[in-house]
């Protein structure tokens, strides 16, 4: 039981970190665009 906690604990973490890595692109990409443009 304890270990399937953990685990999801664990995916969250993960999806969070990835997400906010994707965020982070998203903003380096729209500012490369802004200044390109």
């Amino acid at each position: 039981m304890f270990r399937i906690i953990s685990a999801k604990v664990n995916a969250k973490i993960f999806l969070n970190k990835l997400f906010l890595l994707i965020l982070n692109k998203i903003k380096k990409n729209n500012l490369f665009l802004n200044v390109y443009l």
